[in-house]
């Protein structure tokens, strides 16, 4: 009795198609073009978490938002408030100043970081130093993101980038 090799069934090539088994039948190599070719891809970790916060003041029973703060003034008070939460750690957290417009602002922190520097902001009160009335500052949190445009309501989107 002899034994033989099973039979390989042969490489595909463009000019030979390739059989399948056992049905007899056979499956033709599909050719598309290369303009119709469309690439599907799915971001799951972004890195990064926007956030839209307002700089509230309170002075003898009235709380009012602040419209002369730049950039370095929001930056100081969100250190404050991350370093009083979290230590030498808030104080390490990387912040991004994106936008200012009428006592509001946009952030970006690593998204990592994000939950804690929204509790770290949230909780915080600070002194104002509002001259004689001696009012305290905080922090109210407007939205939390991953996607930058999802946290302005208007239009699309394109608001963040106009004034």
């Amino acid at each position: 009795m002899s034994v033989s090799a099973p039979s390989l069934p042969p490489a595909a090539t463009p000019e030979s198609p390739r059989s399948t088994q056992g049905t007899g039948s056979k499956c033709k190599r599909k050719r598309t073009n290369a303009a119709q070719v469309q690439a599907q891809f799915t971001i799951r970790n972004p890195a990064w978490t926007y956030l839209h916060l307002r700089l509230l003041t309170s002075s003898s029973s009235k709380l009012t938002q602040p419209d002369d703060v730049d950039a370095i003034t929001f930056r100081t008070h969100l250190m404050s408030a991350l370093t009083q939460f979290l230590g030498a750690h808030g104080a390490a957290i990387p912040i991004d100043v994106l936008k200012i417009r009428a006592g509001e602002v946009w952030v970006r922190v690593p998204r990592d970081d994000g939950a804690a520097v929204v509790a770290g902001v949230s909780g915080w009160v600070g002194g104002g130093g509002n001259g004689a009335e001696g009012g305290s500052l905080g922090w109210r949190v407007l939205g939390r993101s991953d996607w930058l445009a999802s946290l302005e309501t208007e239009g699309e989107g394109q608001a963040l980038f106009s004034d």
